[in-house]
């Protein structure tokens, strides 16, 4: 994703206008005649399926992007097949460094957007014909790496089917409010709706710094009232992760609060809870969500 200091830089990495045309929302997930989700939700979903597909960790690599897409399309394709495919992270950040002309060792940041519509367009081969792991930058010949023959033969898998969720623009003093009236990512009713009926959300994320190491990740709150606040001079880095299922209840006790709804989410960063597994709460997510992509269908391309 990205990283900056700014605090001021809120939502740097927003859809564009050319990315808003994937954004509407499909009729089984909103309702727009009468503006709000397709149906009622329970009150718990957990797909976070630990066991049988590992969270794979991006380690110290800016690679978040390129892991959690491909987390989400073998989720997928574990649900359709019942047969574990683990897809190749390095090789679609191949694929997003090739885009921007910059050598497959940088990792540099990369939106999740932008991400998404390269996997549409271009396939990524599994793990057994290219590692997540990035190669070793060297000066001679770092513009010369690129995956082996075979691995871009195997390459099959891309994404066919997809749709963003926007976020509204907010005044940085209102980051807090909830869209609860439209088909926003900030709308938890409306997420709820989508994970409830078999999809994950990918998320991306306005992370803040001074929350890291606090897992599970709430907001802090007000001492006097218990009101969910941000810190305004909080340094924060772009992060992107998949959403695998929620608790409106909030039956597990969560930093900041004893008891509060919160997101299941599979997070390919170092600092995850156990087994990968972290809780976002629906305040943090109101809060520092900036977009997210559900991936419906993968495509196959044949060689």
């Amino acid at each position: 994703m990205y990283d900056h200091e700014n605090p001021d830089d809120f939502g740097s990495d927003q859809l564009n206008k050319y990315e808003r045309r994937f954004a509407r929302p499909r009729s089984r997930f909103w309702d727009s005649e009468r503006a709000r989700p397709s149906r009622l939700t329970p009150v718990a979903i957990d797909r976070s399926v630990a066991k049988k597909i590992p969270v794979r960790i991006q380690e110290d690599r800016n690679t978040c992007v390129s892991f959690a897409l491909t987390d989400a399309m073998q989720l997928l394709l574990w649900r359709e097949r019942r047969k574990k495919i683990e897809l190749s992270a390095g090789y679609a950040h191949w694929l997003f460094n090739r885009s921007e002309q910059k050598p497959w060792c940088k990792d540099d940041a990369f939106s999740l957007a932008k991400g998404t519509l390269l996997l549409h367009r271009y396939p990524v081969c599994t793990t057994d014909y290219c590692s997540n792991t990035l190669p070793d930058c060297l000066p001679q010949d770092s513009n010369s790496l690129n995956p082996s023959s075979e691995a871009r033969k195997a390459a099959q898998y891309g994404i066919a089917d997809f749709f963003f969720i926007d976020r509204r623009y907010v005044e940085k003093s209102d980051r807090l409010t909830p869209s609860l009236d439209g088909p926003d990512i900030t709308n938890t009713n409306y997420l709820e709706c989508i994970l409830s009926q078999g999809h994950d959300i990918v998320l991306a994320l306005d992370w803040p710094l001074t929350e890291i190491g606090k897992g599970p990740w709430s907001l802090r709150r007000n001492k006097l009232d218990g009101f969910p606040m941000w810190v305004p001079n909080a340094c924060s880095t772009g992060h992107a992760l998949v959403v695998v299922g929620y608790n409106r209840i909030g039956k597990k006790p969560v930093y900041g609060a004893d008891k509060e709804p919160y997101f299941v989410c599979r997070n390919t960063a170092a600092a995850s809870d156990k087994n990968g597994i972290t809780y976002l709460t629906y305040d943090f997510v109101r809060a520092y969500a900036l977009y997210g992509v559900v991936v419906l269908k993968v495509r196959y391309f044949l060689k």
